[in-house]
């Protein structure tokens, strides 16, 4: 069968679209599947001894107090198969709260039996993402839901005791519990940190305000906020991504006091405090790192064996970065090839359509009529149409005017001349 050159330059442009589709499912399906198991931290907890709790992907690792390796567990082997992680809490005893985002739930996991188990008993789905604090003292559990702008309050048993009312929060974040039964969170999109009664979930106790008078421009959502072992808030003030951020420490009077040191490429996502130090983990960096109390510096965290295996991730990370750039571009290039031949078709197009448009013109273009006579008269330039219409005209009017002139009485000669005009017409 023939095709027309015309079906051939269709078929020719579907085949390259069609592959290009296909190109980057295959891409990113082997990206997705990479980079479910290689990127920075996203998850940080403490415990009692000052042992440090963090992921890489769905692995979980677990270092001592001077970042030696202690243990190390996948999501998988502890019976969770799907979601990524959304926060993490130490409660004692080698015993992990894990949030995941996948049919949005809690988890209570005892690392040593390598068991979990939902947590939150009763009908209340939470959406993703939320975060939540521990209630050491009174073993409760407060759950932020971000989107809904809601707190919530479980028993050691994971049932539902209360729920925040009356307290106007614009995506709440990071929470925590402080000495003063208050709960203080993150209010992201209000720019502010605000603490409210912990019990009631309602009355605002105080609240400071976030904005980039000791950092970075442009830095001014909260993502997340510890209490220090001296009684000082730090927090994570993010940019309007909710990526690139500052960490920040308050004073006293809860205003923003001092900007703890960071390199550039660091994206800090969550701190924690411990007895000597605040950690704290990077995302983008693929790092790890702790600040004394007085926010001075910073330094690496883990020991040597640990830090090569972070420098190795990052290796990863960059050339899956690569890799991922590469795909962007074979991802856009048929709709690019499919342009530029669209572009071409369309202006071979435009070049016809404009040289028909030429030759109707010229076609049906004012023609110069001469209509001449041994009186030197001349008819100036009308379209055909016109030119039939005025022909006729004239020619009843010369009729008209001979006759006039006849009847008038003018002479012979005058009635001739009205009457070879008329014929011309």
């Amino acid at each position: 069968m023939n095709l027309s050159p015309t079906r051939k330059k269709v078929n020719a442009i579907a085949a390259v679209v069609i592959t290009g589709f296909i190109g980057v499912l295959v891409i990113s399906g082997w990206y997705a599947n990479k980079a479910n198991y290689i990127h920075g931290p996203t998850v940080l907890a403490t415990g009692d001894d000052d042992e440090v709790y963090f992921n890489l992907g769905k692995m979980l690792y677990q270092l001592d107090h001077d970042g030696e390796f202690q243990d190390s567990v996948s999501l998988t082997d502890l019976g969770i198969n799907e979601g990524t992680l959304t926060d993490l809490l130490a409660i004692g005893n080698n015993i992990l709260l894990i949030g995941i985002d996948y049919h949005p739930s809690i988890f209570r996991c005892d690392l040593d039996r390598r068991h979990c188990n939902p947590f939150i008993n009763d009908d209340h789905i939470l959406s993703a993402p939320f975060k939540f604090a521990w209630d050491r003292k009174n073993r409760e559990l407060y759950v932020t839901e971000s989107n809904k702008g809601k707190i919530y309050r479980y028993d050691a048993d994971g049932r539902r005791l209360n729920e925040s009312s009356n307290a106007k929060l614009k995506y709440p974040n990071a929470v925590m519990l402080n000495e003063q039964n208050e709960l203080v969170i993150t209010d992201t999109n209000h720019h502010r940190l605000v603490a409210i009664d912990a019990t009631t979930l309602s009355d605002e106790q105080w609240e400071a305000e976030v904005n980039d008078e000791v950092g970075t421009p442009g830095r001014i959502w909260p993502t997340d906020v510890i209490i220090s072992s001296n009684d000082q808030y730090w927090i994570i003030a993010s940019n309007g991504f909710l990526k690139a951020g500052d960490v920040v420490s308050l004073d006293d009077q809860h205003q923003l006091s001092t900007r703890i040191p960071l390199a550039d490429e660091w994206d800090p996502v969550r701190l924690r405090a411990r007895t000597k130090d605040v950690v704290i983990i990077g995302y983008d960096s693929v790092d790890i790192v702790t600040a004394p109390l007085d926010g001075s510096s910073t330094q690496p965290f883990g020991a040597a064996s640990f830090r090569a295996m972070l420098s190795d991730v990052r290796e990863e990370t960059a050339s899956l970065q690569r890799w991922w750039d590469l795909e962007v571009w074979l991802a856009l290039s048929p709709f690019i090839l499919l342009a530029i031949v669209a572009a071409f078709f369309d202006k071979k197009l435009r070049d016809k359509t404009a040289e028909e448009a030429r030759q109707t013109l010229s076609e049906s273009a004012s023609t110069l009529v001469e209509l001449a006579d041994e009186d030197g008269i001349y008819w100036l330039p009308w379209n055909a149409p016109n030119i039939k219409h005025i022909r006729r005209a004239t020619w009843r009017a010369m009729r008209i005017a001979s006759e006039v002139a006849q009847a008038l009485g003018r002479g012979r000669a005058t009635c001739n001349t009205f009457r070879s005009v008329a014929k011309k017409v």
